[in-house]
């Protein structure tokens, strides 16, 4: 385990990460890309069989998004811890909401990695948090 201090490339990338989710969980996606890169991709591990794949682009992105408010009445998602290792940012994420068919409420934790390159979020993998330290994770990314 590294507990080393932080280093600036690292800080500046949690930085541009926070900024990021600020904006997307606020609706506000022109703030969002414009931290991202134009081909930034996102590879959604979260085994929801509809949503599971790879997406390219605002475009491909934001389809992947209105199938997610297609289901969900009431969607919500809250980072709530960050690690940065490198040019690696992991988010442990609260997500919910409730279906619009049933009714029922969903609740569960995500963990996004985030590749930042040159102050530029080049790609993001999103997987179920299977538990443990976000530390653990960077070690595998």
């Amino acid at each position: 385990m590294n507990d080393s201090p932080q280093t600036a490339v690292e800080a500046e990338n949690l930085d541009v990460v926070r900024r990021f989710l600020d904006a997307w969980v606020t609706g506000d996606w022109d703030a969002a890309f414009s931290l991202a890169d134009s081909r930034v991709q996102v590879d959604n591990r979260t085994e929801v069989p509809d949503l599971e794949g790879s997406y390219v682009g605002r475009e491909e992105i934001a389809g992947m998004y209105r199938k997610i408010f297609a289901v969900w009445a009431d969607y919500r998602m809250e980072p709530l811890e960050f690690q940065a290792r490198g040019d690696h940012v992991a988010v442990l994420c609260r997500e919910g909401g409730r279906a619009r068919q049933s009714g029922i409420e969903g609740d569960r934790r995500l963990v996004q990695v985030y590749t930042v390159k040159e102050a530029r979020i080049v790609h993001i993998e999103a997987t179920l948090h299977r538990g443990g330290d976000l530390r653990e994770v960077l070690d595998a990314s």
